[in-house]
């Protein structure tokens, strides 16, 4: 999967970031979306590439609950993890049976 430098999501360009040394001031980020300004913020430094991919997915699916007003409660980090992998996943391994790429 590529790390696209922009992604439209409901019809919103969200710019993405890889950032050096994310963080909210007390613990290391590993992705963060900022819908006021629609820009995803992935941490490029603690992370490798299928890692960064499965946090975009992760900023996407928050993205995607934050717009719609979807609330999943004290677990959504959880949800949305379990989602954001099983994406991933299932895109890798399926992707030229999904879509049409050309080789």
């Amino acid at each position: 999967m590529k790390i696209p430098e922009t992604i439209r999501i409901n019809g919103i360009d969200f710019a993405i970031e890889q950032t050096q040394n994310l963080n909210d001031g007390d613990h290391v980020l590993y992705g963060q979306v900022h819908y006021g300004h629609s820009t995803i913020e992935i941490n490029a430094q603690y992370q490798k590439h299928q890692a960064m991919c499965v946090t975009l997915w992760h900023e996407i699916l928050h993205a995607l609950c934050k717009i719609h007003s979807v609330h999943l409660g004290e677990h959504e980090e959880a949800i949305v993890d379990i989602l954001a992998y099983g994406i991933y996943q299932v895109l890798q391994d399926n992707g030229r049976e999904l879509f049409d790429i050309a080789d």
